[in-house]
């Protein structure tokens, strides 16, 4: 199967639901965080809905994909920047697609490699010390310049002196960023946008509604998203049906703080858009301790395990009975209680 996550937000049939594609191996393990994290989430195991809609066929889809905009050490604003929640815009955006037509947007991700943490270190410990990035023949520009000089210098004033290599204010709340995007776990990531309708251009307006939401995400002294719009139609097609993930797309890794931010699921009073399917019901877990005879009334199922529940033949007495009020009760006693 697949090495990688997929979390995805589809519009369908006026309809906003959530999925995650993980490899069959994690199954459980994912369905136990979620429903850590979200003890009152519904988890099913469901085909995703078609988006393909409209009847104008493959010419008539549209879509983009999201990578950083400079260097992957660089973060994105996250809700702990912001303070609030940046699913909302994002779904604000998904509840304008209409009645046959479908959009989707499927965030892929994967453990990043060992070597990017490195590359970023590096780039803190230049930070510090004060280096610039090396060009093409710097080293023999400086060689030049000394050679220059030496004649008009002074020996001893020749020798260099110890330069303050003290970073900046903006350097160092540079250094602190990076830092903090290293404590936590990375992960390789590919965010696409996806619609279909009946007509290109209205297609081409839903992507470009959902990829405006991700500008919140932007930080100018930092990092932020910048869309791709992507024209083959039948690639596009085919890449988000089967979640192609390319090999290497190192130019674009999130921590999980950041992906958090991009993709979680909405608390009840933060949901903008009636759109967003809910539970009819709320799920409780069946007694501890159930009778195995009687008459079967169902089946209760929670976080995956089922329980048959049976009516004993007492108990079906003890329902159908019922109790005879006493004729000497005060008539107003008797007309609010019969």
């Amino acid at each position: 199967g697949q090495r990688h996550f997929s979390f995805e937000i589809i519009a369908a049939n006026n309809i906003i639901r959530y999925y995650a594609i993980v490899p069959s191996v994690l199954k459980e393990v994912v369905k136990q965080s979620i429903q850590s994290s979200y003890p009152a989430a519904r988890i099913e195991e469901k085909r995703e809905e078609n988006i393909f809609r409209g009847g104008g066929g493959i010419k008539t889809i549209a879509g983009a994909e999201l990578t950083l905009n400079k260097e992957s050490y660089l973060p994105i604003a996250t809700y702990e920047d912001t303070k609030r929640d940046a699913n909302r815009a994002i779904l604000n955006a998904l509840s304008s697609v209409g009645k046959n037509e479908g959009a989707a947007v499927q965030i892929l991700f994967r453990p990043a490699q060992k070597k990017w943490s490195a590359i970023a270190q590096e780039h803190i410990s230049n930070l510090q010390n004060g280096k610039k990035p090396k060009g093409l023949g710097s080293g023999i520009g400086n060689l030049a310049i000394d050679l220059i000089k030496a004649p008009w210098e002074v020996p001893g004033e020749h020798e260099k002196k110890p330069q303050e290599n003290a970073p900046s204010s903006q350097k160092q709340d540079e250094i602190q960023a990076i830092s903090n995007k290293l404590k936590y776990p990375t992960y390789e990531t590919l965010i696409r946008i996806i619609a279909s309708s009946a007509s290109e251009p209205r297609s081409e307006a839903i992507v470009g509604s959902i990829a405006s939401s991700f500008a919140q995400f932007s930080s100018p002294q930092l990092n932020g998203f910048k869309i791709n719009m992507l024209k083959d139609h039948k690639k596009l097609a085919v890449d988000y049906t089967f979640r192609f993930f390319p090999l290497k797309i190192s130019s674009s890794v999130l921590n999980s703080v950041e992906l958090a931010s991009v993709f979680h699921l909405p608390e009840q009073n933060a949901i903008p858009s009636s759109s967003v399917e809910r539970q009819l019901v709320k799920q409780v877990d069946g007694p501890a301790k159930l009778t195995t005879e009687g008459l079967f009334l169902g089946t209760n199922e929670y976080r995956g395990h089922q329980k048959p529940i049976y009516l004993q033949e007492k108990d079906r007495r003890r329902q159908a009975g019922y109790r005879r009020l006493p004729r000497k009760l005060p008539r107003f006693f008797r007309r609010s209680c019969c």
